[in-house]
């Protein structure tokens, strides 16, 4: 597992796929609902997901996914793990309302396990706006990335430049729900952060 998680790391996907399929073979031996053998599907099943093989992905995740919950229980970060990684299949096939369904639950999961602004919500926040936006559920995109914007900010600083694209995109998101004096005002503070950068 360890050479599999290096691999991936390095962006070495294909050969990722080779440790993770060697470690999942191993973790078989370990019986149908341990949390290993979870992980080790899961990490494979990252690794398909990575070299755009979604159709091997998707049954390893689900899999993943049937264990974790058996095993671990259903308010378990473990499970919300699988179910974002599941979202991320789905949205890469175009099923965004899927890919929504799988994100919200995966929020739930975190929110109760780590507050509502913790950094670690930003790894679902982001798609599951996104996943709005692809829907034209402009509403729904704006709050979930206004959530994600917040945390952003408190993490990154008022005045971090990567802070900058996040306002870009806020922006857009204003303009599309119609919102043109707001967007404008986000356009601004995107535009001020670059102008101090060196």
């Amino acid at each position: 597992m360890a050479a599999g998680n290096q691999a991936a790391r390095q962006d070495r996907h294909r050969e990722a796929e080779q440790h993770f399929a060697e470690a999942l073979q191993q973790a078989e031996t370990f019986g149908p609902q341990d949390p290993r053998l979870a992980s080790s599907l899961l990490r494979l099943g990252a690794a398909y997901y990575l070299q755009e093989k979604y159709t091997e992905a998707e049954p390893l995740c689900q899999r993943a996914l049937a264990i974790r919950e058996l095993a671990l229980g259903p308010a378990h970060l473990d499970v919300a793990e699988s179910l974002v990684m599941l979202g991320h299949i789905a949205f890469a096939r175009a099923k965004y309302a899927e890919a929504e369904g799988y994100y919200t639950r995966a929020l739930a999961i975190q929110e109760k396990a780590v507050g509502f602004e913790d950094r670690q919500l930003t790894s679902t926040l982001y798609p599951l706006a996104q996943s709005y936006v692809l829907q034209r559920k402009y509403v729904e995109a704006e709050r979930y990335y206004r959530r994600f914007l917040t945390i952003q900010e408190r993490v990154l600083g008022p005045g971090d430049p990567v802070l900058a694209s996040h306002l870009d995109f806020y922006a857009e998101l204003l303009r599309r729900g119609n919102r043109g004096a707001e967007a404008a005002e986000v356009e601004a503070r995107a535009k001020a952060i670059r102008a101090k950068r060196p």
